[in-house]
């Protein structure tokens, strides 16, 4: 069964695997936006942790996505569908393991299973989505695929301003497992599909270098994004978890709409001016962090560095545009692993460096990672320019 949606002036198929998928991504990111909503309140109100201690969570929490590759030949033994189950059953345990944590240990624990699940599932969820897209739609597929995560975060935002007050962190976090779970059924019951698209474990070729410096940058932009403008408006001016829930609710709102937008823009405009324009703002905003000491205009920059995300789907799209169908899932699965070398080292590093500095060195760096970025997105050809790569 086949059905069409009308998105802006083209039409979007949506056929059974699409249609799972989409479910999917909605129960995955439920689950993730239950937890991510929570996370800075939660280990720094309910486990007591400093901004040292934080810095070193979350760049635990990256160390499966460096084993990306590795844990991607075990598409060996299963289907697309699968493995994807398998994923989420990890996520769903994991949130179960660190909503339960009383110390750090038990944390990182929790932080860990969960964080195999998920730097497992997000790669083969993408080449999932390019592998059933026609060449003139896989930005705009993406696209949604990111709307859906962020109607979902949405959700999570209401849910967790809702429950939090009548049944506390903790169990907040046990039903945020349970709709894992509910995805993971979702996937057992679909049963149908190829062998995992990962199942090559990983592809590295120089043709690609573009990718995969795009890619190492944006792992620091991202943790400056979930750590430190996270950890800014906590530690640093109290903000309590149902702010941060409307903050999320808010930026997620806005995401529904600008995603698949996000998406058609690239189709358009290509990656290189898009991606110039992204880096761009990303300079402002990071240095706005390090300097502005107004709570609400550090809501407006939290809510538009969330938004500038979805331009991170570019990069994919970009590999797309350079590298053989073949050579896409494997691919993706080394761009992960490069990314987390720096989403390893940069929660590190910048918690330690907060404790000694202060924030406003962490986000100048931050600044400095935008602009190299920025030169990186220069080297991109223009839009017609860019031709695939042979194997």
């Amino acid at each position: 069964m086949k059905t069409q949606i009308h998105e802006g002036s083209i039409h979007v198929k949506w056929d059974r695997a699409f249609i799972i998928l989409a479910v999917t991504g909605l129960c995955f990111n439920l689950a993730l936006g239950v937890q991510n909503t929570m996370h800075m309140n939660f280990v720094t109100a309910e486990i007591g942790l400093a901004p040292e201690n934080i810095g070193a969570l979350d760049g635990i929490r990256e160390i499966p996505g460096l084993l990306t590759a590795a844990l991607a030949l075990a598409a060996l033994l299963f289907t697309n569908s699968s493995l994807a189950s398998l994923c989420l059953v990890l996520v769903g345990i994991g949130t179960i393991v660190y909503g339960q944590a009383d110390t750090f240990t038990v944390l990182v624990i929790g932080t860990l299973i969960h964080s195999v699940g998920f730097h497992l599932f997000a790669p083969l969820q993408q080449s999932m989505v390019l592998s059933t897209s026609p060449a003139d739609e896989r930005g705009k597929r993406l696209g949604i695929m990111t709307s859906i995560a962020a109607f979902a975060t949405v959700l999570a935002s209401l849910l967790v301003n809702f429950l939090t007050p009548q049944i506390q962190m903790r169990n907040t976090l046990l039903v945020a497992a349970v709709f894992a779970f509910v995805g993971s059924l979702v996937q057992l019951i679909s049963r149908k599909g190829e062998r995992a698209d990962i199942r090559k474990g990983m592809v590295f070729k120089w043709q690609y270098k573009s990718y995969y410096g795009l890619t190492l940058l944006a792992g620091s932009r991202r943790q400056i994004n979930f750590t430190f403008a996270r950890m800014l408006l906590v530690i640093a001016f109290g903000v309590p978890v149902t702010a941060m829930a409307a903050l999320m609710l808010v930026g997620n709102l806005l995401s529904i709409v600008t995603r698949p937008l996000f998406g058609r823009i690239i189709d358009r405009f290509g990656e290189r001016k898009v991606l110039i324009i992204n880096y761009a703002l990303l300079i402002g905003i990071f240095a706005s962090y390090a300097w502005v000491d107004s709570l609400i205009v550090l809501y407006a920059l939290f809510v538009l560095d969330h938004l500038l995300l979805g331009f991170d789907i570019a990069i994919t799209t970009h590999l797309d545009s350079i590298a053989p169908r073949s050579d896409i899932a494997p691919s993706l699965a080394m761009g992960s692993t490069i990314n987390h070398i720096t989403g390893v080292i940069v929660p590190v590093g910048g918690g330690i460096l907060w404790s000694i500095a202060g924030p406003q060195s962490v986000f100048l760096i931050g600044a400095v990672i935008c602009a190299l970025s920025l030169l990186q997105a220069r080297t991109l050809p223009a839009r017609g320019e860019v031709m695939h790569c042979e194997s």
